[in-house]
């Protein structure tokens, strides 16, 4: 009774499935850089020195919160996000989602939030061989105009690396939009390569 539009990713490895996109009248809706980075990489390891937490601010382990308060930072941290080009229509529906599909998987050991007394500021949450044998991060903070943004995400990110880096992990994936407000930290980072993603959408 309703026509939705629909959404789709093709990576740059793939280049038939941007090509099968458009052929079929798809259009771009947004990118992602996707740096890949080897944490234990020297000029890394110098990046991750040069970070600093703000004053005030601690980073802890995802271990030390509970399912419900990963779950709202997860939905907070999603909704703006999004906001700007895929609004979501319910925060219960993407709380649900988080749930079911990426709790399980989530790898609290390696996973860092940023907080300011009782209140999460910025989260990173890892994967480890989602699929392929690939590792991922979401790194951000959880609403979009944080004085110190930046210096939190680029904070996280450097404790989670550090943290893979102690665990031998080879090789993790910074997922995340060029539309998002502090990827540009992310990127900042030495990279061994990237497998950049663009997100298409055809309207009804």
């Amino acid at each position: 009774r309703r026509a939705y539009p629909l959404v789709a990713r093709a990576m740059s490895s793939r280049p038939e499935r941007l090509a099968f996109a458009r052929a079929v009248g798809f259009s771009v809706l947004v990118t992602c850089p996707c740096p890949q980075v080897a944490p234990s990489e020297p000029g890394v390891q110098r990046w991750i020195q040069r970070q600093s937490v703000p004053d005030g601010m601690r980073l802890i382990a995802a271990t030390e919160v509970s399912d419900d308060a990963l779950t709202n930072t997860w939905t907070t941290q999603y909704e703006w996000m999004h906001a700007s080009w895929s609004p979501i229509t319910s925060r219960q529906a993407v709380a649900a989602a988080f749930v079911e599909e990426s709790l399980p998987g989530l790898d609290r050991s390696h996973s860092v939030l940023a907080v300011d007394g009782p209140d999460i500021v910025a989260a990173g949450f890892v994967s480890l061989d989602v699929w392929d044998g690939r590792n991922f991060a979401i790194i951000e903070t959880t609403r979009a105009t944080h004085p110190a943004g930046g210096q939190l995400v680029g904070a996280v990110a450097a404790a989670v690396l550090q943290r893979l880096a102690g665990a031998g992990v080879e090789l993790i994936e910074f997922e995340g939009r060029d539309s998002d407000a502090h990827n540009s930290v992310l990127t900042s980072i030495p990279r061994v390569g990237a497998d950049p993603l663009t997100i298409v959408t055809h309207a009804p």
